[in-house]
């Protein structure tokens, strides 16, 4: 499991209870209003998850599970309403890379942006910000004249990355805001496209930072901000999946990725596909962040 998961079923006796249930995962509210995400073996490992062994051919949706059901932890066991029990033993703890990493110079990065957007690219989503992928020189030069506008939502999401960009670029709190408040939420789903597409954002200038200490603290901190301050707006997952990302904290596939295109690994391209695969969309929206964040930092060494 995760280390926020792992935090929250430090604690014995009632933890929450069943916020939602979904085919592959059910979500438990706990009393502070924070997330756990109980999920099967094949799903990916990220803060808030906690894997668990099912047998062949059954789903977490196939449980009978249900909104409401309390959920508590006695002894070693996480008891989830009165008929299923997790064997909490020799539970292994996850965590996201935190070291700080040697950044490429200007041409390595560039390399392994163009990698990474043309290895999206082709997988990308006609839903979602996928159309947008192709179109990465165009947003972060607010150059939106060759960008798709066949619906409203893109055209929207388009302005509103462009302006992001701009606004971190030039260190304009005022401009972080507007862009922030106007990307949080938008789209449809479990996830909105807008917080799939900061979640990637927030990650790569975290990361990124690493390698440039003092150059990016402001903007960080701004975004940051902004972010929970909108973060209202949006899910209550996806709420969650936000508070995770402004310190860097993504699902393992995201975390290896924009590890990989720091550190210009020969892995980009399958370590890319297998972060589109993610969800219906999210992936796309996420690869979509990764890629236009990293960028920043080609644009900090002109």
């Amino acid at each position: 499991m995760g280390s926020s998961a792992q935090r929250a079923l430090n604690k014995r006796g009632e933890i929450g209870w069943i916020h939602s249930v979904f085919h592959n995962a059910l979500y438990i509210l706990t009393g502070d209003w924070r997330l756990i995400g109980v999920v099967g073996p094949r799903s990916y490992n990220m803060p808030i998850n906690l894997k668990v062994w099912l047998p062949k051919g059954l789903a977490i949706g196939d449980l009978g599970l249900s909104q409401g059901i309390p959920v508590r932890r006695s002894g070693d066991l996480l008891m989830i309403g009165g008929d299923l029990s997790v064997d909490l033993r020799g539970v292994r703890i996850w965590k996201p890379v935190r070291k700080p990493l040697e950044v490429l110079d200007e041409a390595g990065l560039s390399r392994s942006i163009k990698e990474v957007e043309d290895a999206a690219s082709e997988r990308a989503s006609a839903e979602g910000f996928g159309p947008l992928i192709s179109h990465r020189e165009g947003l972060i030069a607010n150059d939106l004249g060759g960008i798709p506008s066949d619906g409203p939502m893109i055209s929207k999401a388009a302005r509103g990355i462009a302006s992001l960009f701009k606004a971190v670029k030039e260190r304009d709190p005022i401009g972080i805001d507007r862009s922030v408040t106007g990307l949080v939420g938008l789209g449809p789903g479990l996830t909105p496209s807008g917080d799939d597409f900061l979640t990637g954002f927030l990650a790569s200038l975290v990361f990124g930072a690493r390698g440039f200490p003092h150059r990016f603290s402001f903007p960080i901190g701004s975004l940051r901000g902004s972010v929970l301050r909108a973060r209202a707006s949006t899910t209550l997952v996806s709420r969650e999946f936000l508070l995770h990302a402004v310190e860097g904290e993504v699902a393992e596939p995201v975390n290896d990725l924009i590890a990989a295109l720091f550190d210009g690994s020969p892995q980009l391209r399958p370590l890319t596909h297998e972060v589109v695969d993610m969800g219906e969309t999210s992936g796309c929206d996420i690869a979509l962040g990764v890629i236009v964040g990293a960028s920043l930092f080609i644009q900090s060494m002109g």
